[in-house]
């Protein structure tokens, strides 16, 4: 995928799961305490994306890491959201997974200043790959993750 050659990541081995709501809920629920759905979670399991970025804040943040993890991303929600933003299913399921990869690549989005880094970096791929998905980088995704 393009977002971890962007990266300069070294290797990666990465599964990618796509559910219903439902299913991401009780992942949700069960991985990070909170109730309800969300557009895509993102599971580190071996590898330097086991470890806390601790390079330059504009530094690609995959650069020569291995990445294991896996992203699971709620087709459901997709359907849901992109009438409302003014995107296709299809662009909105690539964000999701643009949006997964970045946080295992080192990514966060917690913090102000963290997340439009998130958001500009996602708008970079996704601009790169000529994929409109009706935001700018700053606006939150739907789940605000």
């Amino acid at each position: 995928m393009r977002v971890l050659e962007d990266e300069e990541v070294a290797s990666a081995e990465i599964s990618v799961a796509v559910v219903d709501n439902d299913e991401i809920a009780r992942l949700h629920a069960e991985f990070l305490d909170v109730d309800g759905p969300t557009d895509v979670l993102s599971f580190p399991l071996e590898g330097d994306c086991l470890e806390a970025w601790q390079g330059e804040p504009g530094a690609r943040r995959g650069r020569g890491r291995r990445i294991d993890g896996e992203v699971v991303i709620s087709a459901e929600m997709a359907k849901e959201v992109a009438p409302r933003v003014g995107s296709s299913v299809e662009a909105e399921v690539t964000l999701y997974l643009v949006h997964g990869l970045l946080h295992l690549c080192g990514y966060e989005d917690r913090e102000p200043a963290e997340c439009l880094r998130m958001r500009g970096r996602e708008a970079e791929v996704l601009g790169s790959l000529s994929i409109d998905v009706g935001r700018r980088p700053g606006d939150v995704t739907e789940s605000g993750d």
